[in-house]
């Protein structure tokens, strides 16, 4: 079956056809488990373990011939019509295996015996030494054997007793081992052909008789009990032990990817309506005890990396189940609280390896994966109102691993930090992650970081020339980091006092002010990783609301200590001056690509071309925008968008020439650039920094950025009408309508994150004409004019309602706009 070359497709095509003219399949099966005529001798015990290993694996390939084995190799190998379905003799073999209560496979695993066999403490071991040197491969199949040992030493040694029992003990875990195996292979070819025959439309499927045993008679989940009860050591007293102190490893190792492939079944059925999410979530109890005993262990242990293995088959098996329960009451999951807890201390110990992309740990891939397990448990377990420790379900385990978790954050790892912000989020995790001193780590990552970034530097700086500059990504790690702050941020005002949230928050930005080398490269290569970029702004927002909040008349005046410390450090990093700044006027000015702009600007409002220009690194080839670089960008990327869409802009909006067709990627930037500068309008205001702004860029910048949004939101009334239109929908397949839908979901969200820049752009505008303020040599008069050219230019005053904002906004937006127009006259 392997090889699939015809010869091999002729012997299995014959072979097969023999042993069912005898029915060797439904006669011998029928003797399982075979332990009824065990005899006392162990090499004999061995033999029928490994014997009903190879039965089983022969019967899950007649199965697999059973439902249908067609594909390229066999239809071109013209034998094809030998390796046709044969629901009834199917029918037939796991009615035998799963059709009662007292099925061979159920029979099969009550009767499986998994505890660890010692050797007689009274009798006396070689050397050291010597075992080294008789050590050899336990004889038979490679790949059944491989791994176990044996030794050979003369029978008439001192030691032949112990050495016997060696031998022994060592071929009964092979064998073990062997059928473990054949019973996970012979669970998945089952569940394939309980699928399968779902798909067959014959007089047996069509028979009132029929009943699958698997989907119909609960065959699945009571194996999947069985199973699960091999694997529950707690019931026996020998929990605290540990699951390898007490069963072989192998075997339960091999058991868990049965338990895995039985669990997906049980959640198949669930989207199916055959299973009730309550019964799952009992399923799910009883596998978090299951994970629990896997997971005891000394990680310099010899079984070790079979217990890692195990432990992340269970935890993912534990996932399927709560995924499809995800509709249960959450006090219907309280129940088994307990058991839930004791899962996750036993996922969050296996996270506590380093990730590193260019470290040479093999764990580190079971870090990931049991950080994803424990995140799913946390979201379906956590609940959102609880008011006490006692009931978070994050601080039931995490104050056992938190100082592992931020040794992680300061070593630099990259992946620790998703997890950390999803406890974050939940009921005081951001408390126990700010009293655990996260602060310290994050800062000391930065340090560290900081450090190789020198040393690359300078090392740098003596092989590039200086006409060949290398330009520094940010680090892998920076992403979750950020991510991690702004979860942190958010959560504070609600689980910290007030002056340790301020605190917090001073802090977070005196940890972003030591990688302002790496701020100012994302500034200058924008949009090249625009989402690290807007991740650093929303970290700057988050502070500074906690850190001064606005006053009533919106300036932002510093009004504490907190808000004269923030906005000290703030300002001796230069994020505002050499990267912030440059950003708004560059974005705003540029919310589009140039083609879909116009093209002739009001005299008032045209740059004099004697003043330099000291936006993103592009303006200083005349006429380039932010947009070639991201033309470059998307050049640069090898893979295609699926989908290609029309340009977002009104068919109201005429262009003289033909534009390119947008694609996600667009609009993903696009959107990201617009999220930019709306948080960066938003901490010149916080920061009073108007004397930093150029009235002009403001005035340019609200033409363009109210005449954007106008036209996209144009574009989405135009997709809304046709996703509206049952007519049009009807003629489109499911890909133009997914495509449809999609292009409707960004230019919702672009055209109101446009809107929303208007409406700060305005606010802005109208803070620079306070006659109070002396932010510009020419007075408040000529900046009112300019704004009154861009208000009239782009119609804003009459047409608020052309924008996606809500109605207030709008409204607004009128307000301001008569107020400066009132202003100038």
């Amino acid at each position: 079956l392997k090889s699939m070359d015809t010869t091999s497709l002729k012997i299995t095509i014959y072979t097969a056809e023999r042993l069912r003219n005898v029915a060797f399949w439904r006669e011998n099966i029928l003797r399982l488990p075979l332990w009824d005529v065990v005899s006392p001798n162990p090499e004999h015990t061995v033999e029928i373990l490994h014997s009903m290993g190879w039965l089983l694996k022969g019967l899950s390939c007649e199965l697999r011939l059973l439902v249908g084995f067609a594909n390229d190799a066999v239809r071109d190998s013209g034998l094809a019509g030998f390796l046709q379905p044969h629901p009834n003799l199917c029918s037939a073999l796991m009615s035998n295996l799963y059709g009662n209560p007292d099925g061979v496979m159920y029979r099969l695993v009550n009767k499986l015996s998994l505890e660890l066999i010692q050797i007689d403490p009274s009798l006396t071991p070689p050397a050291v030494d010597m075992m080294k040197k008789a050590v050899c491969d336990l004889p038979g199949p490679p790949d059944i054997v491989q791994g176990y040992m044996i030794l050979s030493l003369p029978s008439s040694s001192d030691y032949e007793a112990w050495i016997r029992q060696f031998n022994l003990i060592s071929a009964h875990k092979c064998a073990m081992s062997h059928l473990t195996s054949a019973i996970g292979m012979m669970v998945d070819v089952s569940l394939y052909s309980a699928d399968s025959m779902k798909s067959f439309q014959s007089d047996l499927l069509s028979s009132s008789e029929y009943s699958h045993p698997l989907l119909h008679s609960g065959g699945a989940q009571v194996l999947l009990e069985s199973i699960l009860g091999k694997l529950d050591i707690a019931s026996s007293g020998s929990g605290h032990e540990g699951m390898d102190r007490v069963l072989l490893p192998s075997a339960t190792r091999n058991l868990s990817n049965a338990v895995l492939n039985l669990c997906e079944f049980m959640a198949s059925l669930q989207s199916e309506g055959v299973k009730s999410p309550g019964d799952l979530v009992q399923l799910g109890a009883l596998v978090s005890r299951a994970v629990y005993s896997s997971s005891i262990g000394e990680d310099t242990a010899d079984e070790a990396s079979i217990r890692y293995e195990r432990t992340s088959t269970l935890g993912c098996s534990l996932v399927q189940l709560l995924r499809s329960s995800a509709s249960v009451e959450l006090s219907f999951v309280k129940q088994q609280w307990d058991d839930f807890v004791r899962a996750a201390q036993g996922l969050a110990k296996l996270c506590c390896f380093k990730v590193d992309p260019s470290g040479s740990d093999p764990n580190a891939i079971v870090s990931v994966l049991c950080r994803s397990y424990l995140t799913s448990l946390v979201l379906a377990v956590c609940d959102e109102s609880a008011s006490t420790v006692d009931q978070s379900f994050v601080c039931s385990f995490m104050p056992l691993f938190i100082s592992q978790y931020l040794e992680l954050v300061a070593r630099l790892d990259e992946d620790i930090c998703n997890f950390l912000q999803v406890v974050a989020a939940k009921p005081f995790g951001t408390q126990l992650l700010v009293s655990s001193r996260i602060d310290r780590c994050l800062n000391s990552a930065a340090m560290n970081y900081v450090h190789e970034e020198s040393s690359v530097i300078a090392n740098l700086r003596n092989t590039v020339s200086s006409s060949n500059q290398a330009v520094l990504r940010s680090p892998g790690f920076l992403l979750g980091h950020l991510k991690l702050m702004c979860a942190l941020l958010s959560s504070a005002p609600a689980q910290l006092p007030q002056e340790t949230s301020k605190e917090f928050a001073l802090g977070c930005v005196q940890i972003l002010a030591t990688y302002q080398r790496v701020f100012d490269s994302l500034c200058h290569n924008f949009p090249e990783q625009a989402d690290i970029l807007r991740l650093f702004l929303r970290v700057f927002v988050l502070a500074s609301s906690l850190s001064q909040p606005a006053n009533n008349t919106g300036h932002g005046n510093i009004s504490n200590g907190w808000s004269h410390r923030f906005k000290s450090v703030f300002l001796a990093a230069g994020f505002l001056q050499n990267g912030i700044i440059r950003l708004v006027r560059q974005i705003s000015e540029n919310p589009l690509p140039s083609s879909m702009l116009p093209s002739n600007f009001p005299v008032e409002l045209r740059k004099s071309p004697t003043v330099e220009s000291n936006t993103v690194h592009v303006e200083k080839d005349s006429g380039k925008t932010w947009w070639e670089n991201l033309d470059e960008i998307l050049k640069s990327k090898k893979h295609q968008s699926r989908y290609v869409f029309d340009v977002p802009m009104g068919e109201n909006f005429f262009m003289a020439t033909p534009l390119n067709k947008w694609n996600e990627d667009m609009f993903e930037y696009s959107i990201v650039s617009a999220d930019i500068l709306f948080m960066g309008l938003n901490l010149i205001k916080r920061l009073d920094q108007l004397n930093l702004i150029d009235s002009l860029s403001v005035a340019r910048g609200l033409l363009c950025t109210s005449y954007a949004a106008k036209t996209v939101h144009m574009r989405l009334e135009e997709v809304s009408a046709r996703l509206n239109t049952s007519f049009t929908v009807s003629f489109l397949d499911a890909d133009e309508n997914g495509s449809l839908q999609l292009e409707a979901d960004y230019v919702n969200i672009l055209s109101s994150q446009l809107g929303m820049c208007t409406r700060e752009l305005l606010v802005l505008g109208l803070l620079l004409c306070d006659p109070r303020e002396d932010h510009k040599e020419n007075g408040s008069g000529a900046i009112q004019h300019q704004l009154v050219v861009a208000i009239e230019g782009s119609g804003l005053a009459s047409s608020a309602t052309a924008l996606n904002v809500p109605k207030e906004d709008q409204e607004f937006i009128s307000c301001v706009c008569k107020a400066i127009e009132n202003a100038d006259k």
